[in-house]
C-alpha cells in the first residue's frame, strides 16, 4: 500500500528524478563481489607464496574485504591490498588481460570472475527496491539506474554531458526488466575512469 504523500521521504515537490544504483542497491550482488575480491586474491597469492616458498595467507573478507576494497574504485583497491601486503605490482593498462600481474591485470581478472557468475547464475532484484521503484513510477518520476561494473553505467538513456553511449550488457538488460524497466535492448553511459568494484 503506497504511503501518504505527507510520510514519503521523496516527493515531486522536492525532486525531478530518481538515480539508483543497480549494483547493490537494486540487486544483491555484494556477497557476489567479495566472494570474487578472495577467489581472484587467493590464487594470486597463492602462486606468489609457492613461487616464494613463502607461507600463504589469504585474503579475508571479513577484515581485508571492508578494509581495502569494498567501495573503492576497483584498481584503488587492488593496489590498496596488495601495499597493505607489502606487493607493489605495476599499474598496467585497463585493457590489461585478466592473467597479467599488473594492478589493472589483476582487476580484470576478477571483474571477469563476476562478470561469469552473473551471466551464469543471474542476479536478484532486492523486493523493497523493486518495490519503491514501482512507487517511484506510479508518483510520475523520472528514474534512472546506474550501474558500476565495471564502469559507471545508466540502464536507462541518460542526458549526462561527456559521457559515451554504449550497448548494455546482457545482465544490465535483465536486472532492468526484472525491476520493470526497460525490456529491448538498450544503451548506457559510460563514465569513464569511474570503475568501481
Amino acid at each position: 500500500m503506497p504511503l501518504p504523500e505527507s510520510k514519503r521521504a521523496i516527493t515531486r515537490d522536492q525532486y525531478d528524478a530518481v538515480l539508483l544504483d543497480l549494483d547493490g542497491v537494486i540487486t544483491d550482488t555484494a556477497s557476489i563481489h567479495a566472494a570474487c575480491w578472495k577467489q581472484m586474491f587467493d590464487e594470486y597469492l597463492q602462486k606468489r607464496a609457492t613461487q616464494r616458498g613463502a607461507a600463504f595467507r589469504p585474503f579475508d573478507i571479513a577484515t581485508d574485504y571492508r578494509l581495502y576494497v569494498d567501495g573503492k574504485p576497483r584498481y584503488d583497491g587492488v593496489r590498496d591490498f596488495l601495499t597493505s601486503r607489502g606487493i607493489e605490482l605495476p599499474q598496467g593498462s585497463p585493457d590489461d588481460p585478466p592473467q597479467t600481474e599488473t594492478v589493472d591485470g589483476l582487476g580484470n581478472r576478477k571483474n571477469d570472475l563476476v562478470n561469469k557468475i552473473i551471466e551464469d547464475k543471474g542476479v536478484e532484484p532486492y523486493e523493497g527496491s523493486v518495490e519503491l521503484i514501482h512507487q517511484l513510477r506510479h508518483q510520475g518520476f523520472k528514474l534512472e539506474r546506474r550501474h558500476v561494473e565495471p564502469e559507471l553505467h545508466s540502464c536507462f538513456k541518460g542526458r549526462q554531458t561527456g559521457w559515451r553511449l554504449r550497448r548494455t550488457s546482457r545482465w544490465q538488460h535483465d536486472s532492468c526488466a526484472k525491476t520493470g524497466g526497460e525490456t529491448r535492448p538498450g544503451y548506457v553511459f559510460d563514465g569513464g575512469k569511474t570503475a568501481r568494484s
